[in-house]
């Protein structure tokens, strides 16, 4: 194969890889690594389609650049988004270090705690659908837990605020996570406020869907 052409094949995988992460029908485990993966997607999709349309060339580039200009797929994985940030990222760190917290006061049982926490929260959202997107509650939801764990505090200060990247002209030096929490919750221009209208409705129900399966005894 040739070098150019094998390169493209190894960039278009790593696109779609990202791309069918936030296919909504993916049914069984993982979820969280689902919506982890809207991150890149959400983040990086005009860089994506910039690259796809100076370099489509086969029927495999030209369909995902297609589907990548849905503003659907880019909102819903801006709705995902919205689940990634408050929950997920929190809630994969307390199950991954439970153990470690013991000095903390912290263990298994301690979960029980925080599944309380979220099903109330739920429930306020649910009530009013504006609080998932206002990014003063939605980002404190465990909040409690941070003030009470002090490395999970410093995982948070970690990622928003130390762990940075460089930009693709490879000039400037950026906090990713927060400028995509920033975009998320403060959005500006014309590009994300045609977004608005598509990605309201996954907003709404995504709390309502999220309280519901907290709920479920087999979990």
């Amino acid at each position: 194969m040739p070098k150019e052409r094998k390169k493209d094949t190894i960039i278009t995988s790593s696109i779609i890889m990202s791309a069918c992460s936030t296919c909504p029908t993916m049914t069984g485990t993982k979820h969280n690594a689902i919506m982890e993966g809207t991150c890149a997607v959400y983040y990086n999709h005009w860089l994506y389609i910039d690259y796809l349309m100076t370099e489509s060339n086969s029927l495999l580039m030209e369909s995902l650049f297609i589907v990548l200009l849905s503003f659907e797929i880019i909102a819903l994985t801006r709705a995902c988004e919205f689940v990634h940030f408050p929950f997920i990222l929190s809630m994969r760190w307390l199950v991954r270090k439970t153990h470690e917290l013991a000095k903390a006061n912290w263990s298994v049982a301690s979960m029980d705690r925080v599944n309380d926490v979220l099903c109330n929260k739920f429930q306020i959202i649910v009530t009013d659908d504006s609080k998932f997107i206002d990014g003063a509650f939605a980002m404190n939801i465990l909040g409690d837990f941070v003030k009470e764990l002090p490395p999970f505090d410093e995982l948070l200060q970690y990622i928003f605020e130390v762990m940075v990247c460089t930009t693709v002209d490879g000039k400037t030096k950026v906090l990713p996570a927060d400028v995509t929490r920033c975009e998320l919750f403060y959005p500006t221009g014309l590009k994300i406020n045609h977004l608005l209208n598509f990605s309201k409705i996954l907003e709404k129900n995504l709390p309502r869907f999220g309280s519901m399966d907290l709920r479920i005894e087999r979990k």
